[in-house]
């Protein structure tokens, strides 16, 4: 299966199709959701092992249609 992104990463980033999406936190994620990799920032989790729960607030990343709400532990993508 492939991933389909459809939103752009914002300017200066990019997702990143190595890391495994499949679950976060133990929860299914849907397919095509990736983590935004930002130069200069590491995230401090892997989507798998995250501990952040599903309803926790994210992080806006970009702005206008580059714009990415990522999770703030894994920075997996949850717009």
């Amino acid at each position: 299966m492939t991933n389909a992104i459809t939103t752009p990463a914002p300017a200066g980033t990019a997702w990143d199709p190595s890391i495994p999406t499949t679950t976060h936190g133990g929860c299914w994620v849907y397919p095509g959701r990736l983590v935004l990799a930002i130069p200069g920032r590491e995230w401090p989790h892997q989507p798998a092992t995250c501990p952040q729960p599903y309803d926790a607030p994210g992080e806006w990343i970009g702005s206008g249609a580059d714009e990415a709400l990522v999770c703030t532990g894994c920075g997996l993508d949850i717009t």
